[in-house]
């Protein structure tokens, strides 16, 4: 039956995947002109086999979906998205909001608003989704990583060799990064999105050696990326993304870093020259939904929204792939003014045994609680096994030997 429903949401919009990755190929949304291709779905086919994802389309309930009982309610539900021209707010604003609907017989109206509207810098949104003020947020784990250290595997520049890697790590510690939001929140995580998201460092002058970093003030988007940029010789300052193009442009930030995608979207390319890196990531955020608003939701509609939010979250992995593809700086032609530069392999070797090994694993141990801790723990039986480096009793980490 799930081969069936397949075939029949097969070449765009809602594809999913079960066996064939030819299924997947097609427009990024409604009439979009730009397609998902079947070479960049290959490149990725690491996600569509993996547990995780089979385990989504089981959550969606695609042959099984939940029976509506309950009537003559009424819910209005404001999820609060980052940017609501990123996918996974449009597809929020749009596929999610219309099938909840529709599934409800009306009586879930699930509106759409961003962080902008509501004026929200991120680290909040762990105390606003916990006493009321916010209903539906997707939350970045870099921001709650202070209170939640946890959450900054994520997060742990220079660790991951390559984006498959770190979706192995991620998808393995999920259940726990859900566990510690639901513990922190009493709210409940009802889906993720994805993002493909390798940064990049973005400047006026090149950057071919140590030296070159040596002193530079760089955008920072939170205390684990300060701590690789400190292991690199440079300083970090977080800057939100829209006032990073003005930081740059009057001398207050020698470096602006994130992803390609954000950086031409933010018009960093007009004040910058160079693009070095890649910073390997691919990351998820968490949608959690307020514990009283949660509890007052009768089940069938609770199952409803998991259900329907595990389809989103399929679709913003079928994305992927573009999304990926946009954010390659040595493809896109926006970025075809630029000079890019790979790190140089003196860079990445005193990324991973100084700035990763001497600086961003032992400060975040120091944050989790110590080598003790339930995160180091964490680490050690889950994240160790996938990239080879344990932390040691006294805080240290290593390598390990083959």
């Amino acid at each position: 039956p799930l081969q069936e429903i397949a075939a029949l949401r097969r070449g765009g919009p809602g594809a999913i995947y079960v066996g064939n990755l030819e299924d997947l190929v097609g427009p990024i949304g409604e009439g979009a002109e730009e397609n998902v291709s079947l070479s960049d779905v290959q490149k990725k086919a690491w996600i569509f086999e993996s547990t995780y994802y089979k385990n989504l389309l089981e959550k969606a309930a695609f042959t099984d979906p939940t029976e509506l009982v309950t009537s003559g309610e009424k819910f209005e539900l404001d999820y609060t998205c980052f940017v609501p021209t990123f996918p996974e707010c449009v597809l929020a604003a749009n596929s999610m909001a219309s099938q909840v609907l529709e599934r409800t017989e009306g009586q879930v109206q699930l509106t759409v608003s961003s962080y902008a509207d509501k004026r929200l810098g991120g680290p909040e949104n762990l105390a606003l989704v916990s006493d009321g003020t916010l209903d539906l947020v997707e939350m970045f784990r870099f921001h709650a990583a202070s209170e939640l250290p946890l959450l900054d595997i994520q997060n742990l520049w220079g660790l991951y060799p390559d984006q498959e890697t770190e979706f192995e790590v991620i998808t393995t510690v999920m259940p726990d990064f859900d566990r510690l939001i639901s513990e922190a929140t009493g709210g409940r995580v009802v889906f993720h999105n994805w993002f493909p998201g390798d940064h990049f460092l973005f400047t006026k002058e090149p950057i071919r050696s140590l030296e070159d970093l040596k002193g530079l003030r760089a955008r920072s988007q939170g205390v684990a990326m300060s701590d690789w940029l400190e292991g690199m010789g440079a300083r970090g300052q977080v800057v939100g993304l829209p006032e990073v193009y003005s930081a740059v442009q009057r001398g207050i930030l020698d470096v602006a870093i994130s992803g390609n995608g954000p950086a031409i979207q933010f018009g960093w390319l007009e004040v910058t020259d160079y693009i070095s890196g890649p910073l390997i990531s691919i990351f998820s955020t968490d949608t959690v939904i307020n514990s009283d608003l949660w509890e007052s939701l009768p089940a069938d509609i609770q199952q409803i929204l998991l259900e329907e939010g595990a389809k989103l979250e399929l679709e913003t992995l079928r994305l992927v792939p573009w999304v990926d593809k946009f954010g390659q700086v040595e493809i896109n032609p926006a970025s075809a003014g630029q000079e890019y530069i790979p790190f140089s392999p003196e860079l990445r070797a005193h990324e991973f045994n100084v700035a990763l090994l001497q600086n961003v694993l032992p400060r975040w141990v120091e944050r989790a609680g110590g080598a003790d801790s339930d995160a180091v723990r964490i680490f050690n039986e889950k994240v160790s096994p996938i990239v080879g480096v344990i932390i040691n009793p006294d805080g240290t980490a290593s390598k390990i030997s083959e």
